[in-house]
C-alpha cells in the first residue's frame, strides 16, 4: 500500500498475471484519483490471490476494508463474512449477548480489552473517539449502552476505539 505511484505500474506488470492492456486501464483510472490508491489495492489483491488463493485474498480484503475504512461504498459485509474473515484473529472476541446488549459502552470496552480502565474508556468517549458499526457511527454519550440494533445481523458489534484500536465482538 505504501508503494509509490511511480513504480506501481511496473510491479503490476511483474508480479501479476494481468494483461498489459488491463494494467494500462488500471493505471489510467488510478491517475484520475491517485489518493484512492486503487492500483496499489489491485496489486495487493492480485499478489495475495496468487500466493494464498482466492479465499485468503477475500478474507484479507474484508479485514482491510473494516480495519482501515478504505472505501465506505464497499463496507457492506454480512456478519458471517466478518466472522469468517476474522476467525482465529485476536480481534474477534466472543461475549454472551446478555452481557453485551444493554451494557454501558465503557464497560464493554474494558471487557473486550480495548481499554484497561473505566477512566481510560470515559476519556476516549468524552473525546469522541469511539465508533460502532460498519458506518462508523460516533458514540457521544458517556453513559451510552450497546443497543440491539448496533449488532450486525444480530450478532456482531464492530467497535473502533481511539486511533486504530478495532474490536469485533461476536454476541453468542
Amino acid at each position: 500500500m505504501k508503494l509509490p505511484d511511480e513504480v506501481v505500474e511496473k510491479h503490476l506488470k511483474i508480479f501479476t498475471l494481468l494483461s498489459l492492456s488491463d494494467v494500462s486501464a488500471v493505471m489510467e483510472e488510478h491517475c484520475k484519483a491517485p489518493e484512492s490508491r486503487s492500483a496499489q489495492h489491485l496489486l495487493a489483491k492480485e499478489v495475495v490471490t496468487l500466493i494464498h488463493g482466492e479465499t485468503k485474498a477475500s478474507r484479507a480484503f474484508i479485514q482491510t476494508q473494516l480495519l482501515f475504512r478504505l472505501d465506505s461504498d464497499t463496507m457492506k459485509f454480512s456478519a458471517q463474512e466478518i466472522i469468517d474473515a476474522f476467525d482465529g484473529d485476536g480481534r474477534l472476541i466472543e461475549v454472551p449477548k446478555a452481557e453485551l446488549v444493554g451494557e454501558m459502552v465503557s464497560k464493554v470496552m474494558r471487557r473486550v480489552g480495548a481499554v484497561k480502565t473505566r477512566g481510560e474508556a470515559d476519556n476516549i468517549l468524552r473525546g469522541g473517539g469511539v465508533y460502532y458499526g460498519q458506518e462508523g457511527e460516533k458514540i457521544h454519550d458517556l453513559k451510552a449502552s450497546v443497543q440491539e440494533d448496533w449488532l450486525l445481523d444480530g450478532c456482531i458489534l464492530l467497535l473502533r476505539v481511539g486511533k486504530g484500536k478495532y474490536v469485533i465482538v461476536r454476541a453468542v
